[in-house]
C-alpha cells in the first residue's frame, strides 16, 4: 500500500511542479520577448509605436490564451484576452472563435514571429524566445494530455478500501481492543487522503485551490508589460543614450607631491622623535619610514599616487 500511494502521489506532485516550472519559463521568455520588441524595433513614427506597442499586448494575449487553452477555453472573448488580440482579423469581438481551429497560443506565436521578421533587428535572438514559448506552450499540453492511466486509479483506490475494510479483522485481537475503532478511522482517512490528494493535483490547471495560481501568473505579465509601454519613451533613441564617461586619467603632480612629503617627514619628526634621539641618528627606521608612508598617503590620497604615463619619474 505504501508503495503504491507514494508512487501515485510522487508522479502527481511531479506534474504540478514541472507545470509550475514550465509557466516559469513562459515568463522568463515574454520579458526577453518584450525587451527585444520595445528596444530593437523602430520608433520613427507614431505608425511604428502603434505598431510595437500592438505586439506588446500580444504577448499579453499569449499568456492568457496558455491559461484558458489548458482550462478547455477555446474562446478569445475574455476581458483578459480578447482586448489583447483584437488587431488580429480572426480575433476580432464580432467573431466566435471556431473549437478546431489552431490553438489561440500558437496563432498569437505566428503572428508575433511575423513582426520580428519585419520590424526587430535583433530577429534571430527573438526568434529563438519565440521558440522557447512554443516549446513551453507544447510542454504544458503534454501535462494536461497525458493523465494517469484509469486502470492504475482504478486499481490504486480498490486496493485501499479493500485494504481499509479487512484492517479491524486484522487489528480484533491485538491489545488495542476498542481503540481499534479510532485507530481504523485515522488509518483510513490518511490513507483516503493521500489517494485524493494525487487525484487533486494530477491535472495543475483548473480553478481548484490547490491548483496552480494562473490567474495571478497572467496578472503579473500584465503588469509588466504595461509598465513598460507606460513608463519607457518609445521614440527615445536606445542606441544613443549612455553618456560616454570620462578616460582621463589624473596625472601626480610632483612638485606637490614632494613638497606634502617633505611636510609630512617634519610633521612626523617633530611628534614622535625626541630632540636627543634626533641628535644622536642621522636618519629614520624602516618602522618610521612605514609610518611616514601611510601619512603621505592619507593626504595626497590614492589617486593622486597613481604613476605617470609618459611622463619623468
Amino acid at each position: 500500500m505504501s508503495l503504491l500511494l507514494i508512487f501515485r502521489v510522487n508522479t502527481a506532485y511531479d506534474r504540478y511542479y514541472e507545470g509550475r516550472k514550465l509557466w516559469n519559463t513562459v515568463h522568463f521568455q515574454i520579458r526577453n520577448l518584450a525587451r527585444f520588441i520595445w528596444i530593437y524595433s523602430a520608433s520613427t513614427s507614431e505608425e511604428d509605436i502603434a505598431r510595437k506597442t500592438s505586439a506588446m499586448y500580444l504577448l499579453i494575449g499569449f499568456a492568457s490564451a496558455t491559461k484558458h487553452v489548458l482550462r478547455n477555453e477555446p474562446s478569445h472573448l475574455y476581458d483578459d484576452l480578447g482586448p489583447y488580440i483584437r488587431q488580429i482579423p480572426q480575433f476580432s469581438p464580432k467573431i466566435q472563435r471556431v473549437v478546431d481551429g489552431l490553438p489561440i497560443p500558437l496563432e498569437i506565436a505566428i503572428h508575433l514571429q511575423r513582426f520580428l521578421n519585419k520590424y526587430c533587428t535583433a530577429g534571430y535572438l527573438a526568434s529563438a524566445t519565440v521558440s522557447g514559448l512554443v516549446d513551453s506552450l507544447s510542454s504544458l499540453h503534454r501535462i494536461k494530455a497525458s493523465p494517469i492511466p484509469d486502470a492504475y486509479r482504478i486499481h490504486l483506490k480498490q486496493t485501499v478500501v479493500v485494504y481499509i475494510i479487512s484492517l479491524p479483522f486484522q487489528l480484533v485481537a491485538s491489545p488495542l481492543q476498542w481503540f481499534t475503532i479510532p485507530f481504523v478511522f485515522f488509518s483510513a482517512l490518511t490513507m483516503l487522503g493521500i489517494e485524493r490528494i494525487g487525484a487533486r493535483i494530477e491535472n495543475p490547471f483548473n480553478y481548484d485551490i490547490n491548483d496552480l495560481p494562473q490567474d495571478e501568473f497572467c496578472d503579473a505579465i500584465t503588469a509588466e508589460i504595461k509598465q513598460i509601454i507606460e513608463s519607457e519613451d518609445a521614440n527615445e533613441d536606445s542606441k544613443g543614450w549612455i553618456t560616454p564617461c570620462s578616460l582621463e586619467i589624473q596625472l601626480v603632480d610632483l612638485e606637490n607631491l614632494k613638497k606634502v612629503t617633505i611636510a609630512a617627514i617634519l610633521a612626523h619628526k617633530e611628534n614622535t622623535v625626541s630632540a636627543a634621539t634626533a641628535a644622536q641618528t642621522h636618519g629614520f627606521s624602516f618602522d618610521m619610514l612605514v609610518s611616514v608612508q601611510g601619512m603621505v598617503a592619507k593626504l595626497v590620497g590614492p589617486s593622486h599616487l597613481t604613476p605617470q604615463t609618459g611622463g619623468s619619474n
